[in-house]
């Protein structure tokens, strides 16, 4: 189910209007296993996965954003692309996208989470770490890059 991409998911310009002056914004650069470029197609067991590591706990989020980036085979019109599941008390959450333009897409994101609607997304990268895992339940890409970007306190 993508309720996600929906919701919450897309920078919000108002966000960055309330953040503190000790807020800041931390890269990560996401190391896929198996190593890019990462090929994924509809089959079940195919799936690569990586961690975002911001080398420490934050102490407050504001946002997190991921990015990512295909080359050769794109994201189609019609496919789907999952970057991150979470396994909640009341289920399964996926976030992706769906291409539903007439073009294929070189890119995805940012795709922001925010506290207004992702609170509980956000709190499982307070640690500083976050398993990222990606599948493409329909359609293929080949993934050539990801990051994620953090803005908050430490």
């Amino acid at each position: 189910m993508l309720v996600a991409l929906a919701i919450g998911l897309g920078a919000i310009p108002e966000s960055s209007a309330r953040l503190s002056p000790s807020t800041k914004t931390y890269r990560a650069e996401v190391v896929l296993h198996p190593k890019l470029p990462t090929v994924l197609t509809e089959d079940e067991d195919d799936a690569a996965w990586g961690v975002a590591n911001f080398g420490r706990p934050f102490s407050s989020l504001d946002e997190v954003c991921v990015s990512v980036r295909f080359s050769d085979d794109l994201l189609d019109p019609g496919e789907t692309f999952h970057f991150l599941h979470f396994y909640f008390h009341d289920g399964l959450v996926r976030y992706g996208h769906t291409n539903g333009g007439p073009e294929p897409l070189a890119s995805t994101g940012p795709s922001c989470f925010v506290p207004d609607f992702n609170e509980r997304e956000l709190r499982e990268f307070e640690d500083g770490r976050q398993r990222l895992t990606f599948t493409a339940p329909r359609g293929s890409v080949r993934i050539s890059g990801v990051v994620v970007t953090a803005t908050g306190t430490r």
